[in-house]
This record gives C-alpha cells, sequence and structure tokens, in this order.
C-alpha cells in the first residue's frame, strides 16, 4: 500500500482506548480531537487531509466544513441517526459516503431505563421537591402513581417496545400506542393497544415519543396535538427536541394546558427548524419554568460506557467494511453522487484495512 490512511476520531476522550488502539500505526495516522464539542477551527483542520472521520462528537459536520475535506471518503457517525451530525445532502453532492450504528440492544436498554426516569422525575416531581427543599420550602402534595395510569407511546420500534414492557411489568401501567404496523407481539404479552394518533393523545396520561426523527417526523407533535391532551397529561421525549414545536409547548407548559414536559434535548441554540414557513425550535425561555413543569436534560440518555463502547466497535466494523468492500450495511446516504465519490476513492486505500487483535 503507498498511501497511509488518515483517521480522525473527535470526541475521542467518550471512547475506550482499546477501541482507538485497533487501528494499527503501521497503516493509520489518527488524529484525536479529545473534546466533544470542537470549534470549528479545530475541525477543519483534523478534516482538511483526512480519508477517515470517525464522529464521536457532538460538532456538526456542515457543507462548509465538508468542502475543506478534498480527501474525505467516509464519515463514521457514532449515533443511531446521522441527520443531526452532518449535512446529509452536503456529503450526498460532495460523493462522501455517511454510516451510522443503529440497532444496538444495549443503547436501546440505557435510553428506555433513562426515560423511565423522566417519567418518575417530572409525574412524581423529584426535581421539584428537591430544588424546593433546598431553598427551605416544604411543600405537602399529591402526586399521581403510574399504577393503571395510561402510557401513550408513540412509535413501537425497539425503544418503544423496551419502555412499554418496563412501564406494565414495573409499574402495572396500562399501554396503547400508535404505530406504522401493527405490533402483535406488543399486544399479546402486554395487552398493548393500538391506537390512532388522536386517540392516543386524548386518552393518555402520560405521552412519549419513541420515533426517529426524519422529514416526516419535523414537529410531529404541534399546537393541534397537544390541544387533544389532557390538562393533567404530561409530554416525554428523549429522541429529537425537533419532534416537537417548541413554541406551541412553550406556550401550553406555560398557560398550564398540559401538565408539564421531558427532554433528554434542545434545540434552542441550532439553525432555525422550518416547518409550514415558521421556525420550531425551542425559545430558551423554557429553562425559566417550574421544575414541575419542565425538565431538560443535555442528551445523555444513552451516555454510558457500555453503550459508547458498543457504538464505536459498530462504527469501526463499518470502517473496515468500507475500506475492504467500498461500501457498509450501515450507509446513510440517499442519494450519493457515485461519480464524486469515486474522485475520492483511492485504490491504494482499499483492500487496506489492517486491525489491531
Amino acid at each position: 500500500m503507498s498511501e497511509r490512511i488518515k483517521v480522525v476520531i473527535s470526541g475521542a476522550d467518550r471512547l475506550a482506548q482499546n477501541q482507538i488502539c485497533k487501528f494499527n500505526s503501521s497503516h493509520y495516522d489518527v488524529d484525536l480531537i479529545h473534546e466533544s464539542f470542537p470549534d470549528q477551527a479545530r475541525l477543519i483542520s483534523a478534516i482538511t487531509d483526512a480519508h477517515i472521520y470517525i464522529q464521536a462528537g457532538e460538532e456538526i459536520l456542515t457543507e462548509e466544513v465538508l468542502r475543506h475535506a478534498a480527501q474525505l471518503q467516509l464519515v463514521a457517525c457514532l449515533a443511531t441517526g446521522a441527520e443531526h451530525l452532518v449535512d446529509i445532502d452536503a456529503a450526498d453532492r460532495l460523493g462522501i459516503s455517511v454510516t451510522n450504528t443503529p440497532g444496538l440492544k444495549v443503547m436501546y436498554d440505557a435510553m428506555g431505563e433513562f426515560l423511565v426516569g423522566l417519567v418518575i422525575a417530572l409525574r412524581r416531581k423529584l426535581i421539584y421537591f428537591h430544588t424546593e427543599q433546598k431553598k427551605g420550602r416544604l411543600h405537602e402534595m399529591d402526586t399521581p402513581l403510574l399504577k393503571d395510569a395510561v402510557i401513550g407511546i408513540i412509535g413501537m420500534g425497539r425503544v418503544g417496545s423496551r419502555i412499554a414492557r418496563i412501564m406494565h411489568d414495573g409499574f402495572k401501567s396500562r399501554i396503547v400506542y400508535t404505530a406504522n404496523s401493527q405490533k402483535l407481539d406488543i399486544e399479546r404479552d402486554i395487552q398493548a393497544q393500538r391506537l390512532s394518533m388522536a386517540s392516543l393523545l386524548e386518552s393518555s396520561d402520560v405521552v412519549i415519543l419513541a420515533c426517529p426523527y426524519n422529514d416526516s417526523t419535523l414537529g410531529l407533535i404541534g399546537e393541534q396535538e397537544i390541544a387533544l391532551m389532557k390538562s393533567s397529561a404530561m409530554l416525554i421525549n428523549t429522541s429529537e427536541a425537533s419532534l416537537v414545536d417548541g413554541r406551541a409547548l412553550y406556550k401550553a407548559l406555560l398557560e398550564q394546558k398540559i401538565a408539564g414536559a421531558a427532554f433528554d434535548d434542545k434545540n434552542w441554540d441550532m439553525p432555525p427548524l422550518i416547518k409550514n414557513g415558521e421556525a420550531i425550535n425551542m425559545p430558551i425561555a423554557m429553562l425559566e419554568l417550574p421544575d414541575d413543569r419542565f425538565i431538560c436534560t443535555p442528551y445523555v440518555g444513552a451516555s454510558t460506557a457500555a453503550v459508547w463502547d458498543e457504538m464505536a466497535s459498530v462504527a469501526i466494523s463499518s470502517v473496515v467494511n468500507y475500506l475492504k468492500h467500498g461500501t457498509d450495511e450501515h450507509l446513510y446516504n440517499r442519494n450519493l453522487d457515485m461519480a464524486m465519490h469515486a474522485q475520492r476513492a483511492s485504490a491504494d486505500l482499499f483492500h487496506s484495512a489492517v486491525l489491531e487483535g
């Protein structure tokens, strides 16, 4: 092989050393970006002559950044999606392959646990009581049990089904769901009932978003959907914040049209998310709402060592497959420009994947 392969790894501090060390130093030049939020100057400096970019950080690879990467052939994202990390349309046009790490059981277990934690924290007002007690204010307030509560789950994939089983088996909640197809195993095992979106919103005590973010689910929950919910109901979201019209949610919480919301994401600092000609980002003023009405965590539902280790393993396998075969089963591109891709691809790189161990 006449050409060495430059691999850039962002968010490297999240990954175990044994994963990073798989890239044999006799074949690879590895540039580690240790921080999870590298600035654009550092990003462009690292990516300019890179062949492979493994993205474990939270940076966004915009078209401007990607255009600096003349030799870049593959971005391997450690995430179930990729659109929140990479401008996929730009990657397609530039001929840059993008992969992700979907379908990991350990990730869905972690997300399921965390989501249940948010449900309990909000419904039983744990954070609110803690904050109030620290301020010297003591409250006697009734909070509802989850037993016999109606839990409405929007999206019954691996995360949704994991949550459904935990809520039914652990708390004796009643499960209703809406999904693109009927889930016979869930209906059989825990007597879940499939409803229309409207019926689910009208009947649920807790509404849980467990569907992926894509063009069709942007702003899935808006003013009309929130208006269908009970005034005592709560909205829980550990998927992308972009699933919800943040302006409509803020207004509903401010006016106490619903009881509360808990998110493991935020988007007030992101570029405008446009739906029907208007931005639907959450206003930063949501942070001023009381803790018994709104809880927000920084997208950490799947942030465990076990999850990062498995995602790293899958991402590195994608790199190896790409170098050996020019593609991978987890390819995320929608319309990759193959002519542009061929210009980037170097024959010397293929069939050259050598790892330690």
